[in-house]
C-alpha cells in the first residue's frame, strides 16, 4: 500500500510568554477545537497527546541553569541591569518586535532567534487514506516517527509539545510537533541559547529543508515498518506537459499493477506454504504412529522368538528320548517318561497315556508338537512381515516429509 506523506512548517501561533501560559489552543484545547468549523467534536476523543509542556516551563528546563549562571556573572560584574528575568519572554518579545518590522515592510530578521518551530506530519490524502489506513495503525506510525525524530534531533531540538489530531473529518490525520532549537558553548550571553543555526550545525545539516527531509525520513521509515510506502506526488516537476504527464501516469499505473500482482502471488505462495506445512505435520504424525506400532511389533517378535526358544529344548528332549529308547521300549512307555515335558503334559496326551491307549497317545503327542511348531513359526512370520511393511511405510513417509517443494519457487520466479 502507498500513501502520500508530508512534513510541513506549521503556521505561526502566539505562544504564551509566561511559564504558566498554555501552548496554542488549536493543538490541545478541546473546548476551543469544538468551535472550529473543520473539527468534529465527536471525534476529538481520538486525539492523542504524546507530550504537552508549557513553553515557559520548557524554557526554564532547557535554559534555566545557563540563565542562572549568566545572571550571577552579571551581578558579580556589577551589572545587575543586564540580568534577564524571563528568557522566554525576552526571546518572544524580540521576535514579536522583529516580526512587526517585517509586516510593516521595514528592515527586520537581523539574527533574531525564533522562540520555537512547529512542524506538521501528515499521512495520506483526504480522498483515500481512510480507505487504506485504520486509526490504530496511523497512531502507531505517528508515535514511531516522533520517537525516531526525537532520537535523531537529540541534543539540538527539544520537542516540548507533540499532539496527534484525528478529529478533522474533511482533512487527513496528522501530528503537530513543536520544538525549541538550541546550541551550547556560547561565549556571549547565555552559554546555552535558542538558535536554529546552531541546532542545524549540531545535526550536520545546512538548511531548514534538510531538517524537514530528516523528519520525512523517519515518517517514511515508521510507515514502511507497517507495510506502507510513500506515494511520490512528483512535487519537483509540477509543469510536465500533457503527453509526458500521461506517460508518467501510465508508467505509474503499470508499476502499481505489477506490484499488486506480485503481492497476490506472494499471498498465494504463502497459502501454498501453509498447506505444505500442514501436510508435513500430518506426515510427521503418521510417522510417529507407525514408529510406535513398529516398536510394539518388535517387542512382540522378540516375545515370539523367546517362546520358540523355549519350545526347541522340549522338542530336543522328545526327539532324544525316542531315539534312545524306542528300540527298547514301547512309544507309550517313552511318553510316560516325558510326562513332565510341556508338549506332552497336555490335556489330550496325558489321558490317553493314563488309559494305556498307545495309538491315541502317540497321535496326540505328534499333533501337540506339530501345532506348537506351526503356531510359533506362523506368529514369527506374521510379525516379521508386518514389521517390514511398517518400516517401508515409515521410510516412504519420511521421504515425503523431507522432500523440498520446488514447484512454488519455480512458479514464482518464472513469472514476470
Amino acid at each position: 500500500m502507498a500513501l502520500s506523506m508530508s512534513v510541513s512548517a506549521g503556521k505561526r501561533k502566539k505562544w504564551g510568554a509566561r511559564a504558566d501560559n498554555p501552548p496554542p489552543r488549536h493543538n490541545t484545547d478541546l473546548a476551543y477545537r469544538a468551535k472550529l468549523p473543520n473539527v468534529d467534536p465527536k471525534l476529538s476523543s481520538l486525539n492523542f497527546t504524546i507530550r504537552d509542556e508549557p513553553i515557559g516551563k520548557a524554557y526554564d528546563r532547557i535554559f534555566g541553569k545557563s540563565l542562572s549562571d549568566y545572571n550571577a556573572k552579571q551581578r558579580a560584574k556589577g551589572h545587575s541591569e543586564r540580568c534577564i528575568a524571563d528568557y522566554h519572554a525576552k526571546v518572544e518579545g524580540a521576535w514579536s518586535a522583529d516580526s512587526a518590522k517585517v509586516d510593516s515592510h521595514k528592515k527586520g530578521r537581523s539574527n533574531v532567534p525564533k522562540p520555537c518551530y512547529e512542524y506538521v506530519l501528515q499521512l495520506g490524502d483526504r480522498d483515500t487514506f481512510r480507505k487504506e489506513l485504520d486509526y490504530e495503525t496511523a497512531k502507531e506510525i505517528f508515535e514511531e516517527a516522533v520517537s525516531g525524530i526525537e532520537e535523531k534531533t537529540d541534543g539540538a531540538i527539544d520537542w516540548f509539545q507533540v499532539v496527534l489530531h484525528f478529529d478533522e473529518p474533511n482533512g487527513t490525520w496528522h501530528g503537530h510537533m513543536a520544538g525549541i532549537p538550541y546550541g551550547d558553548g556560547n561565549t556571549r550571553g547565555l552559554e546555552k541559547q535558542v538558535s536554529m543555526t546552531q541546532a542545524l550545525k549540531t545535526l550536520n545539516l545546512k538548511r531548514l529543508p534538510d531538517l524537514q527531509n530528516l523528519m520525512m525520513g523517519e515518517l517514511e521509515k515508521a510507515a514502511a515498518a507497517h507495510g506502507i510506502e510513500r506515494r511520490l506526488m512528483d512535487c519537483d516537476r509540477k509543469h510536465l506537459d500533457v503527453p509526458k504527464y500521461q506517460q508518467a501516469m501510465r508508467n505509474y499505473n503499470d508499476l502499481t499493477d505489477k506490484i499488486e500482482q506480485k503481492r497476490s502471488r506472494v499471498a498465494e505462495l504463502d497459502r501454498d506454504i501453509k498447506g505444505k506445512e500442514r501436510t508435513v505435520a500430518r506426515l510427521n504424525r503418521s510417522i510417529e504412529t507407525k514408529t510406535k506400532r513398529l516398536n510394539s511389533l518388535t517387542e512382540w517378535l522378540q516375545e515370539a522368538e523367546k517362546r520358540l526358544d523355549e519350545i526347541l529344548p522340549n522338542l530336543a528332549e522328545i526327539a532324544g528320548k525316542f531315539k534312545n529308547w524306542l528300540p527298547l521300549e514301547k512309544p507309550i512307555d517313552i511318553l510316560r517318561r516325558l510326562a513332565d515335558n510341556p508338549l506332552i503334559a497336555r490335556r489330550e496326551v496325558l489321558p490317553a497315556i493314563e488309559r494305556d491307549q498307545a495309538g491315541k497317545a502317540v497321535r496326540a503327542a505328534n499333533k501337540s508338537v506339530g501345532d506348537a511348531m506351526k503356531s510359533a513359526s506362523s506368529e514369527i512370520d506374521a510379525l516379521a512381515n508386518e514389521a517390514r511393511a511398517m518400516m517401508d511405510a515409515r521410510s516412504e513417509l519420511e521421504d515425503k516429509a523431507g522432500e523440498p517443494d520446488h514447484t512454488a519457487a519455480k512458479s514464482f520466479h518464472g513469472r514476470d
